[in-house]
């Protein structure tokens, strides 16, 4: 049961109406949503992949334009510390 729980989630996929009776006996549970004691739908979890995956993705390109900002600053120091050839 496990194995198929952890496929699940990587494929984001819900096999609990495939196994309904293995879920069940296993004890395992829905995701469920604090404010409204309801099953969390795949729509509502496939918003949420999206927004993180957005959050995700607009970080990496902060990091990279922080990254290119450092290279382009050190190799201006690099330069003012070369010696010139006169």
């Amino acid at each position: 049961m496990d194995i198929i729980c952890m496929i699940g989630q990587v494929i984001n996929y819900d096999f609990s109406d495939e196994f309904k009776d293995e879920f069940l006996r296993s004890g395992v549970k829905l995701i469920i949503d604090e404010n409204d004691q309801h099953p969390i739908n795949k729509e509502q979890s496939q918003e949420s992949t999206h927004y993180w995956m957005q959050k995700y993705i607009s970080l990496l390109e902060d990091y990279a334009a922080l990254l290119q900002t450092i290279n382009s600053s050190s190799q201006q120091v690099v330069r003012s510390i070369e010696p010139t050839d006169k």
